[in-house]
């Protein structure tokens, strides 16, 4: 009962943002430092430390997403152990300020990803 609230709140702030971004051309899509500060936390013992109650707001932290939900998402990647590494993501804009993002490049998974707009489109092929 726990874990299907958890996954309700986690499910409603994940995928119930709209990324509103639109990122100038020719900006890099992958920032090297970010990931590597990223990949050190998701090492250390205070991130990896499975310890109930579980603070999702202890395990945020940004590198692609547009509040912490790149931190939570490798979290829940972490103990849930998905069979599948595919994903869908509604709403991307130009798919650089995103929650899937940092799941396609640090964790090189795959997904499909959906936008109205013809001009963020694109900007994604480019």
């Amino acid at each position: 009962m726990i874990m299907k609230a958890i996954f309700r709140k986690i499910f409603k702030r994940v995928l119930g943002r709209f990324v509103n971004l639109v990122v100038k051309a020719g900006r890099d899509w992958e920032n090297p430092g970010l990931i590597m500060s990223a990949r050190a936390l998701m090492a250390t013992e205070m991130w990896n430390t499975f310890q109930p109650p579980i603070r999702l707001e202890d395990k945020e932290f940004r590198v692609y997403s547009q509040w912490g939900d790149d931190g939570i998402i490798q979290f829940l990647v972490k103990i849930l152990c998905p069979q599948s590494k595919k994903f869908i993501e509604f709403g991307v804009a130009d798919y650089f300020e995103s929650n899937t993002h940092f799941l396609l490049v640090n964790n090189n998974w795959s997904g499909f990803v959906i936008d109205g707009s013809e001009e963020n489109f694109l900007s994604m092929q480019s």
